[in-house]
């Protein structure tokens, strides 16, 4: 499967300003992991559904990646996971989060 996001310039953009305003509110914390990303997030108000509907958008234009949203106690969790460069093109995405 290919390695690429086949979202168009204006939408990645508007995606990606989506992913930094869940994360500047809600993200306590971050990890890097060998297969991909886990995002913690705190349990506020909206959190889990924007978490849903974002990882829900992402399946369809990442397919490289296992994407999840679960419910950890009261913290919100999002793990991305991939093979092989996959995982390399989803910490780079993560960069900034």
């Amino acid at each position: 499967m290919p390695i690429a996001c086949t979202l168009r310039s204006e939408a990645h953009r508007d995606r990606r300003e989506r992913w930094l305003r869940l994360t500047s509110q809600a993200l306590e914390e971050k990890r890097l992991t060998a297969q991909g990303v886990q995002l913690r997030l705190r349990p506020l108000s909206g959190v889990e559904e924007e978490a849903r509907a974002l990882v829900d958008l992402e399946r369809d234009c990442c397919s490289f990646a296992r994407w999840s949203v679960d419910r950890h106690g009261a913290m919100v969790t999002i793990d991305v996971s991939a093979a092989g460069e996959g995982v390399k093109a989803l910490h780079a995405l993560f960069d900034d989060a």
